[in-house]
């Protein structure tokens, strides 16, 4: 176990960055997918497509997440 002071080696620190490249990763992919069929499948202007996704994200955040 490492102390408080310690610093991390290079090598941690690109394993703890690859491990947040992969989910953001996932979740930019479905997030881009979801922009392209609100705008094209669905028929909605990108206005309301980015109203949608600001306030469900929002409920989200707020109201499914503990404080």
């Amino acid at each position: 176990m490492r102390s408080g002071s310690a610093k991390l080696s290079v090598i941690e620190k690109i394993g703890y960055s690859l491990g947040d490249l992969a989910a953001n990763l996932v979740f930019q992919t479905l997030v881009t997918y979801l922009a392209f069929f609100y705008t094209d499948i669905y028929g909605l202007k990108p206005e309301d497509a980015s109203v949608i996704t600001l306030v469900v994200g929002l409920i989200a955040g707020f109201g499914f997440n503990p404080l």
